[in-house]
């Protein structure tokens, strides 16, 4: 819960600051983009606990820029974690969904544009041959866009998300982990 805080005041200043200064690189010239985010995924908490490891995060987002600095996105993905056999986890977890919020650019002159996002998240997870139902969660993160030509952008990012879930069995999950991926932007 701290760490939840603590993002929120983060971002929070990261905005006000965004929201006053212009964003100047050139690939960030078109108002729509789309975004391909392949990946890491890195569990944390519950589902590290239950013996869950690094697996595969992918993800797709349509993003709209619209002020100079503020950027408005939404998407799909789908993170997978591993599991050895021997695990509590058994067949590993898998989380997909939905996933919206808001880009705050830090603009700057050159090829670089760094950023910081958070939003809100819908999300459900399958542990094995169980389905939970979808639940509500929080997403933050930064990286940075790093112009290849006019229109199209690599862009290394960190994320973290977590949400709660409630088991068929009657218990609950706290699932959390970080993502580190390497996304293809194209603005049009």
């Amino acid at each position: 819960m701290r760490f939840m805080r603590v993002s929120f005041v983060m971002v929070a200043l990261a905005a006000a600051t965004a929201l006053l200064l212009p964003a100047t690189v050139e690939a960030q010239s078109g108002r729509l983009s789309i975004e391909a985010r392949p990946g890491v995924t890195l569990p944390t908490g519950d589902i590290s606990d239950a013996g869950a490891g690094a697996g595969l995060a992918l993800g797709a987002e349509l993003m709209y820029t619209f002020m100079p600095a503020l950027t408005a996105y939404v998407g799909l993905s789908r993170d997978s974690f591993s599991c050895d056999d021997d695990e509590p986890c058994g067949d590993g977890f898998e989380s997909s969904g939905l996933q919206g919020g808001l880009k705050f650019l830090f603009g700057r002159d050159g090829t670089a544009l760094p950023w910081a996002r958070a939003g809100v998240m819908g999300q459900s997870l399958e542990i094995g041959d169980e389905d939970t139902d979808m639940s509500l969660g929080f997403e933050a993160g930064a990286g940075v866009d790093i112009d290849v030509s006019r229109n199209i952008a690599l862009v290394p990012a960190v994320g973290f998300r977590t949400y709660g879930v409630d088991l068929d069995n009657g218990g609950d999950l706290s699932a959390r982990w970080f993502n580190v991926t390497l996304a293809g932007h194209i603005h049009f």
